[in-house]
């Protein structure tokens, strides 16, 4: 598989697990999430991944994993801190959960299509 088909698949994980994971915060809160909010969101979640995606090549799928967990983190500093930070901290469940399930399909897709 190319480089540009195995970037284009992390940056459609990244974009759809931001996606779910700012729906289920706001399905928290009774509401839907609104474009203005995943226009933050999407862009940062796959700045962070594009990046994370070099770090994981040939690393083994438990890698992606301890990434995905630490990766909230980094994007909730990213996009308007300390915003950013303090919606991650009060939905700590929802978004480490979807941050490990991120490094998880990330790690899957670059460790099943990657190079040699």
């Amino acid at each position: 598989m190319s480089t540009l088909v195995r970037l284009l698949a992390v940056g459609v994980i990244a974009s759809v697990m931001a996606a779910v994971g700012m729906e289920l915060i706001e399905l928290r809160q009774g509401s839907h999430t609104d474009f203005n909010t995943l226009q933050f969101v999407i862009p940062v979640s796959i700045l962070v991944w594009m990046a994370f995606s070099l770090v994981l090549r040939q690393r083994p799928v438990l890698v992606g994993i301890y990434v995905g967990f630490l990766s909230p983190f980094l994007g909730g500093i990213l996009v308007l801190p300390p915003y950013g930070l303090v919606v991650v901290l009060t939905n700590l469940l929802i978004c480490i959960g979807v941050g490990i399930v991120t490094g998880f399909l990330v790690a899957i897709v670059l460790r099943r299509w990657g190079e040699p």
